[in-house]
């Protein structure tokens, strides 16, 4: 089971990261994405009676881009990043995901291009070799995303609770820091 709770999105003010209203793929590299994909199939009973959650699938880009679009995409790819990959880790015995938002602040926007930070905590279990529950504690996590109709790109930062314009200034940029994840057709 997947659980994503929401605590709070920020409206976000402008930082120093670039502003360009070009589509992202005018400034990357399509031929160079990279996404966890596993394939794992979901309900594989494990020990105990539990189940596998098996591997997410991405969300398609919105048709209409808005800022709440693109923090609600932001949101789902990186539940889903973060699904994958640990599917492709722990396999048919990861059996729960949880992906608590904390807060999601808009770093810049100009035309359909969103520069988003998503700062959350992140929570799983999974069986062991000896057929053991394994829980971890929630701990924090932290990405900055750049998202348009064109492309996807990912870059991690440390996590902080308390967001203030100072740490949206500091926080990396995903087209100069970050990995491509996605390109879409258009």
């Amino acid at each position: 089971m997947v659980l994503i709770s929401s605590v709070s999105i920020s409206g976000g003010c402008t930082s120093l990261l670039p502003s360009q209203s070009e589509p992202l793929t005018d400034d990357i590299d399509c031929e160079d994405t990279g996404k966890p994909t596993p394939s794992v199939e979901q309900g594989v009973e494990q020990s105990g009676g539990y189940d596998s959650i098996g591997s997410a699938r991405y969300p398609e880009p919105p048709e209409q881009w808005s800022r709440d679009a693109a923090k609600r995409f932001v949101g789902e790819y990186e539940t889903s990043y973060q699904q994958n990959t640990l599917v492709q880790r722990y396999e048919k015995s990861l059996i729960d995901l949880t992906l608590t938002n904390q807060e999601q602040n808009l770093i810049t926007s100009t035309g359909n291009r969103y520069t988003i930070r998503f700062d959350y905590m992140l929570g799983y279990e999974w069986i062991d070799d000896q057929g053991e529950l394994v829980s971890t504690g929630a701990r924090p996590e932290a990405v900055v995303y750049s998202v348009d109709s064109t492309a996807v790109i990912r870059t991690t930062t440390s996590h902080e609770f308390d967001i203030t314009d100072e740490v949206l200034d500091d926080s990396p940029d995903p087209v100069a820091d970050g990995d491509v994840l996605d390109c879409f057709e258009l």
